[in-house]
C-alpha cells in the first residue's frame, strides 16, 4: 500500500451562507485532481500548524508565533 498527504484548508471560509456549495466543492476539485492513477482519498485528518516568529520580530515589533490548522488529505493506493 502506497499513501500520499496533500494539504487542503482548514476551514471553509465564506461570507455569505450561498457560497457555502461553492467552498465545498473546492475540496470536491483537490479530491478529483488528486484522485488519478489509481489513488483513493482515505481519510481527512486535522494538522495543528505553527509558524515561528523570527528573532527581530519579536524582540522589535512584539510578534507571537502563529498557530493555524489545515486539513490533510490522505490517499492511499495498492
Amino acid at each position: 500500500m502506497q499513501y500520499k498527504c496533500v494539504p487542503g484548508p482548514g476551514a471553509l471560509a465564506i461570507k455569505k451562507y450561498e457560497q457555502m456549495k461553492d467552498a465545498v466543492a473546492a475540496y470536491g476539485d483537490i479530491i478529483s485532481r488528486e484522485a488519478v492513477g489509481g489513488w483513493e482519498l482515505h481519510s481527512i485528518v486535522p494538522i495543528q500548524i505553527t509558524k515561528k516568529a523570527g528573532f527581530l520580530g519579536k524582540l522589535i515589533v512584539g510578534l507571537s508565533d502563529d498557530n493555524f490548522e489545515l486539513n490533510m488529505l490522505v490517499f492511499k493506493k495498492d
